[in-house]
């Protein structure tokens, strides 16, 4: 929640304090006392989508008015209540409806008791410490304050924010709906940059999150962490991305995974693939469906399109992975390393079995288990040696037979 609020403002000259006794929160203001500055901000610890346009609004208006004590809440909302006149009730038809008013809502009404922060003179602050008694101790903060400068005829202002900047989260209830109002905010945002939203309502956002324009957004999406998407990228449906890095024009299809990724100009990823922990994909590459890659380097115009797993892998540039190819990285004690230099073709079904080393402008064929390094422009195959047997067919079906005839 911390990381929530003070995202947006210098925490350089912010003091937080967990309040666990009445005492915790005179240590804070002593500690506020020893700012330089004439006017402390006090706010509560759980308004994680107050602004500082807000805070700047309330200072403004805290200055102007020369008030000692300035209290900040929720723009109260209102509604229009009508009663009837009980006295009418045997005879419906002379029933009429009075004394109409504006009235509270009940949650205008708890906002109308709590105060999301203040600003006060250092002064008064002196004041209200040099007065504090056990009693007051167990009143809130907030309280004490008013009362002080009451009892000292001090000029006390109200500030009336924007509802929807001081939502006070103390439930998960309210943790949710402040993250769909954070989400709506951001979305609407990146539209207003040419960002495209397929299903803006399903798609969540984080604040750190950066957008190129004319990228389209599709439906559950989740973009979280130090993500930059580049421009007209695409987006797809049921994907995550967290601290990744996108291309230019990079296309990443839907149900894909990245984490810890940086994925280059004009390379698609994807359906179903899980990219984390370091992966760097350079430009114009291609990452298909059921590609898992971690911790490894990719090349320029590298495909691997179908069923593969490459781990601890340093492959060059224009590699081809036939589907079902697999580094083994993990010897049971360490992590090894697969180095793939350029222009190589990788037959499908392949065991890399690390260390090795496969060298420039070779092949591996279909099937093979390749556990020795390979020199370059070298073709290496790393499997049994294929045996006909003519006619055996029917021998072996004679031999089954004559088992299921014996059980």
């Amino acid at each position: 929640m911390t990381a929530l609020i003070t995202r947006n403002f210098n925490t350089t000259s912010i003091t937080q304090i967990h309040q666990e006794t009445p005492e915790d929160i005179t240590v804070a203001l002593a500690k506020a006392l020893e700012q330089p500055q004439e006017y402390i901000i006090i706010m509560h610890g759980n308004l994680p989508l107050l602004e500082s346009t807000v805070l700047m609004d309330a200072l403004q208006q805290h200055i102007t008015q020369e008030a000692t004590l300035t209290t900040v809440q929720a723009h109260k909302p209102t509604c229009t209540v009508q009663t009837t006149d009980l006295s009418t009730q045997q005879e419906p038809e002379k029933s009429r409806t009075t004394n109409t008013q504006l009235l509270p809502t009940p949650t205008a009404a708890r906002t109308a008791t709590s105060m999301g922060f203040c600003i006060v003179r250092k002064s008064l602050i002196a004041k209200m410490l040099a007065n504090t008694t056990p009693e007051s101790l167990s009143q809130p903060w907030f309280i004490a304050l008013i009362a002080t400068a009451q009892e000292n005829n001090q000029a006390i202002q109200s500030f009336r924010a924007p509802a929807t900047t001081m939502l006070s989260v103390i439930t998960m209830r309210d943790l949710n709906s402040a993250t769909k109002l954070q989400c709506a905010k951001l979305i609407d945002y990146w539209m207003q940059r040419d960002v495209i939203f397929t299903d803006p309502e399903t798609v969540h956002l984080d604040t750190s999150v950066s957008i190129g324009a004319q990228t389209t957004i599709g439906s559950n999406v989740h973009i979280t962490g130090n993500t930059s998407i580049g421009v007209q990228c695409q987006i797809h449906n049921f994907s995550q991305l967290h601290d990744a890095k996108i291309g230019d024009k990079a296309k990443i299809f839907s149900h894909s995974a990245l984490n810890q990724v940086m994925v280059g100009e004009l390379t698609e990823v994807g359906p179903f693939a899980h990219l984390h922990n370091a992966v760097t994909v350079a430009d114009h590459s291609a990452i298909g469906n059921f590609v898992e890659i971690q911790q490894s380097s990719v090349g320029a115009y590298t495909k691997a399109r179908h069923l593969t797993y490459l781990g601890h892998a340093r492959i060059g540039n224009r590699v081809n992975f036939g589907a079902g190819t697999i580094t083994c990285n993990y010897d049971g004690r360490n992590k090894n390393t697969t180095t793939i230099e350029d222009n190589i073709f990788i037959g499908s079904n392949n065991t890399l079995v690390a260390p090795i080393t496969i060298g420039k402008g070779s092949f591996t064929a279909a099937g093979s288990v390749i556990t020795q390094s390979v020199p370059e422009n070298t073709f290496a195959i790393g499997r049994a040696h294929q045996i006909n047997k003519l006619d055996y067919a029917q021998k072996l079906r004679e031999k089954v037979q004559e088992k299921n005839k014996q059980q």
